[in-house]
């Protein structure tokens, strides 16, 4: 249902990497949750899944649609984030 391949997000202005290659996929029915400290990049993953922060690389499915590829006018809708 979801998966994310070698993930990552970088900023401009002060080139610094918020995701580092995270990989993971998530069957129908399964929950995720990301540990880590504070600044690991948690919410920016989840963030980026949900069409919210754009991706510097990799790979992001959902419903086996590249992130990119979703209308968020249509599609978009389906997808969320409850921190």
């Amino acid at each position: 249902m979801i998966k994310a391949v070698d993930l990552r997000k970088t900023y401009k202005q002060t080139n610094m990497q918020a995701v580092c290659g995270n990989t993971f996929g998530i069957k129908k029915g399964e929950i995720l949750g990301l540990l880590g400290p504070n600044g690991a990049g948690k919410s920016t993953t989840f963030s980026m899944m949900c069409l919210d922060v754009p991706k510097t690389s990799g790979e992001a499915k959902v419903l086996n649609t590249k992130v990119e590829d979703i209308d968020v006018l249509d599609q978009g809708s389906y997808i969320g984030l409850c921190p």
